[in-house]
């Protein structure tokens, strides 16, 4: 089975070598040299309309809401029927229901599929993926997703995905800087950070941003795992789709407005840099 992937970013291009073990993969990026690095493993296709002409599942991972709206405009009008579609991108649940609703009117079937467990869980196929679409869908595609993600949840209709990854965001924002806090609280106090951050992952304070990033953020190791901008991006998202308040997740999505304006190509371990000196 030939299988399509437009994106191939820091998250992207792991998962399409794990693909590649087992199915042939025509990928599509925007920056051809990031294709390119694929090349071992996967065909380069010359357009998104003959890729998705070509694929009967198409995977796409990008940016932002608007990427994922402008893709999907010329994959729906080249893709043939029976097409499945997977969305892995962190998106607008609203997008997602009305991009599903007008693959079923052209018999094109979409699933919107966003994952966490950063560039590591990408690298080790240990993804958790939540997904949103008509079920006998992700049960065909079931199969497929095993190759990449290590628990696999099927959350509801369309759109349901997206909601569940920003409620997964919303909990990680909090993490995320109150790590960043309590590194900078130990660095002020002269403590050893090493040791605190050993205390850290070693008892209740223990979390994924502790195990990712604390470390990082000790030697101020800012490479992007998870950039900053594609954050901030997550956390206008969820305010926008919240029918409750989001104390936590404003303020936190206020400090990244904040650091986006020097970090937005970093990774989202740089909130240290902002906690450790306000600009």
């Amino acid at each position: 089975m030939q299988i399509g992937f437009i994106g191939t970013g820091v998250m992207g291009a792991p998962i399409i070598r794990h693909l590649s073990k087992h199915h042939e993969v025509l990928i599509f990026n925007r920056s051809f040299d990031k294709a390119f690095a694929l090349n071992d493993v996967a065909t380069i296709a010359k357009s998104i309309e003959g890729l998705a002409s070509s694929c009967s599942i198409i995977f796409t991972m990008v940016g932002l809401p608007q990427d994922v709206d402008a893709i999907y405009k010329v994959i729906l009008s080249h893709a043939k029927k029976e097409t499945i579609c997977i969305d892995l991108t962190t998106s607008s649940p609203s997008l997602a229901k009305s991009l599903f609703l007008e693959g079923r009117e052209r018999g094109i079937h979409l699933l919107d599929c966003p994952v966490t467990g950063g560039e590591i869980g990408a690298v080790n196929g240990t993804l958790t993926l939540m997904v949103g679409g008509d079920k006998s869908t992700f049960e065909n595609v079931l199969p497929i997703l095993q190759l990449f993600g290590k628990k696999i949840l099927y959350m509801g209709e369309a759109g349901h995905g997206q909601y569940t990854k920003l409620a997964n965001q919303i909990a990680i924002a909090g993490s995320l800087v109150s790590l960043a806090e309590s590194l900078a609280f130990a660095t002020s106090h002269q403590l050893d950070t090493k040791l605190v951050l050993d205390v850290l992952l070693s008892g209740a304070a223990s979390s994924f941003s502790a195990t990712q990033y604390g470390e990082k953020m000790l030697r101020h190791d800012f490479k992007p795992g998870f950039y900053v901008k594609h954050f901030l991006k997550d956390l206008n998202l969820a305010v926008e789709a919240s029918m409750i308040p989001l104390s936590v997740a404003s303020t936190v999505k206020n400090l990244f407005e904040s650091l986006a304006k020097h970090h937005g190509h970093d990774g989202v371990q740089s909130i240290i840099s902002l906690v450790e000196k306000p600009y």
